[in-house]
């Protein structure tokens, strides 16, 4: 994470060891506010559920329904 990015970030739900909805949102909103993040959403939400986190809303990061490169 950059220094633009933390300073973006609200400290007050990251606690050590705290893997809720709170510190989700506010580490998906860093990755959203990347480009490119389609699979790093998927990775953030694996590592909140495989660290506890069971009722995780995750975010909608879709951008568009435009599909581009399939060959006929």
């Amino acid at each position: 994470m950059t220094d633009e990015e933390y300073a973006t970030v609200n400290v007050l739900p990251l606690t050590i060891n705290t893997y809720n909805q709170a510190a989700y949102d506010q580490l998906s909103k860093v990755l959203a506010s990347r480009e490119n993040v389609s699979t790093m959403q998927d990775r953030l939400a694996g590592f909140f559920r495989a660290k506890g986190a069971t009722d995780l809303t995750v975010a909608d990061v879709a951008k568009s329904q435009i599909l581009v490169g399939i060959p006929f």
